[in-house]
């Protein structure tokens, strides 16, 4: 665990590297409502860190900011959602204090191959925060079940044909987060002109919800998501 400055506060950010040393790819990873907690009997915080060990393992630098200390917000969807329109844009700002972060550490990234990966929210955060400009480009983003116009997202703004590469996951059966919010993400990128296949990707999971469960969908969705920051941190 390390810390970086966001806003005038201390964020944790917790940092898994590869085994061997050298230059590597890098990837941002950002929680979800329920944060690193545990929610419908869910660890949420076990899952994430299990993704990011995993690719770890496949070579790419991961850093899990803790996004919510810049604004004192307690995790969870009864104490996230009331004031995600206050706060969005300081946690967006932290997303991207940490990708200034991940840029300085010049013995072990490689700051011209730096993706972001989100879940729930996350992933929405993700998405928004791979279309602004910050002088760090990001290669590719990975969004795992994310609300995209459900209140009170209502929608990513503008730019969208700014996106980087997109991977999309989303279990069929989610009652949280539907997966017609991943529909209409889609038909967001495809009315930019962006191309199935070349542009962005699209998974569904068979009987899964929000948060994967099945070892079967978590196993394939983690060799998916390395593939693809393979392909395009290259």
């Amino acid at each position: 665990m390390t810390t970086f400055d966001s806003g005038g506060k201390h964020i944790s950010v917790e940092l898994f590297l590869p085994a061997v040393g050298g230059l590597h790819p890098a990837v941002v990873v950002a929680y979800g409502t329920e944060g690193l907690g545990v929610i419908l009997g869910h660890d949420a915080g076990a899952a994430i860190r299990d993704f990011a060990r995993h690719l770890a393992t496949k070579g790419f630098v991961v850093l899990l900011p803790h996004f919510f200390e810049r604004t004192d917000t307690p995790e969870g969807f009864q104490t996230v959602l009331p004031v995600y329109t206050r706060h969005r844009d300081e946690w967006l700002d932290t997303l991207g204090d940490c990708l200034n972060l991940v840029a300085s550490r010049t013995t072990e990234v490689d700051k011209t191959r730096i993706g972001l990966l989100g879940f729930s929210l996350g992933g929405h955060l993700a998405l928004r925060r791979s279309k602004i400009g910050t002088g760090i480009a990001i290669g590719a983003v990975v969004d795992f079940f994310a609300p995209i116009s459900s209140p009170p997202f209502n929608g990513l703004g503008d730019h969208l044909g700014d996106l980087p590469p997109v991977q999309i996951h989303h279990g069929a059966s989610d009652q949280v987060v539907p997966s017609a919010q991943s529909d209409e993400l889609e038909r967001l990128l495809v009315a930019t002109g962006k191309v199935k296949g070349v542009d962005y990707e699209r998974h569904s999971y068979p009987g899964e919800g929000h948060g994967f469960r099945g070892a079967a969908a978590i196993k394939l969705s983690k060799q998916r998501t390395a593939d693809f920051f393979k392909k395009h941190l290259a």
